[in-house]
């Protein structure tokens, strides 16, 4: 009797040594009790698989390389970020960059553990800037726009408009458009990899005096319609402005020398306006 075993603090598996001492004649003796280890460790895993930007506005998080199993709970939490929904399951939803943490528990034996999943954000805009154009002049009818996209390398794409009584020529896929008329024409430049884009203008004059010349068919010839009429719509008009039309493979056959020509037969038109005052010429 008397014999009293010192409590034990154990804190993983395996073999642990027990000292017992009588405390009558003071022997004592070692001897060891196995201790065996819960298998039901929790490992967590949190994971971001996408970055916020201009085209996706909401991430999903998951847990793929987690522990799994029906007493599993989940809690997401963020002191940065923000959470949108699901923040008690595997799969959350958020609408923010910043770090997200996952505590992960089994609820049959209170064992958790937990990870940060960062989540990151690219909306930066296209950063182009346009430089100024020239004056449309008499000697000088049409002019390049010359636009520069600080933001290369990238996958970019460019359209532009042209209001104001603008027209562009060639190019409006591109940086450099050839524009030959006085208005305010617009660049829209969009980042395909992440789907941000950003507009920028610019206005074109011309020269006072400077006649524009605008053409534009209606539509192809057919037997069902023989004719059509030419469209300058845009054009300068009044009392100074006179008009030629010609053509080298087609035919006018009437109003060779007004705003709106007929013509019977396919063929290249050419318009060309001159302001009587001062002789400025436009043609298209």
């Amino acid at each position: 009797s008397g014999h009293h075993a010192p409590a034990a603090a154990v804190h993983a598996a395996g073999a642990r040594p027990l000292l017992g001492t009588n405390t009558t004649n003071g022997c004592t003796a070692v001897t060891s009790v196995p201790v065996a280890a819960d298998t039901n460790i929790v490992i967590a895993v949190a994971n971001a698989p996408d970055t916020l930007t201009c085209a996706i506005d909401t991430v999903t998080l998951n847990t793929n390389g987690s522990s799994s199993g029906a007493s599993l709970t989940y809690f997401w939490t963020t002191a940065t970020g923000n959470i949108t929904g699901g923040a008690n399951t595997a799969n959350p939803t958020v609408n923010t960059p910043g770090t997200y943490q996952l505590l992960l528990t089994n609820t049959a034996n209170g064992c958790s553990a937990t990870d940060l999943a960062v989540v990151g954000q690219n909306t930066a805009q296209p950063n182009v800037q346009i430089v100024q154009p020239d004056t449309l002049t008499c000697a000088n009818p049409s002019q390049i726009i010359d636009a520069q996209n600080l933001s290369l390398p990238g996958n970019f794409i460019y359209a532009w408009t042209a209001a104001s009584g603008g027209n562009i020529v060639s190019g409006d896929s591109t940086l450099s458009p050839v524009v030959n008329a006085a208005g305010i024409y617009t660049l829209t430049t969009t980042n395909l990899s992440n789907g941000c884009s950003s507009a920028a203008n610019v206005t074109v004059v011309i020269e006072a005096g400077t006649p524009v010349a605008i053409v534009a068919s209606s539509g192809p010839l057919t037997c069902t319609q023989p004719t059509q009429i030419l469209s300058s719509n845009g054009s300068s008009t009044g009392a100074n402005f006179s008009y030629q039309w010609t053509t080298a493979n087609g035919n006018i056959s009437l109003g060779a020398n007004t705003p709106a020509p007929t013509v019977d037969h396919p063929g290249d038109y050419n318009l060309l306006i001159t302001n009587n005052s001062n002789g400025c010429p436009a043609t298209n």
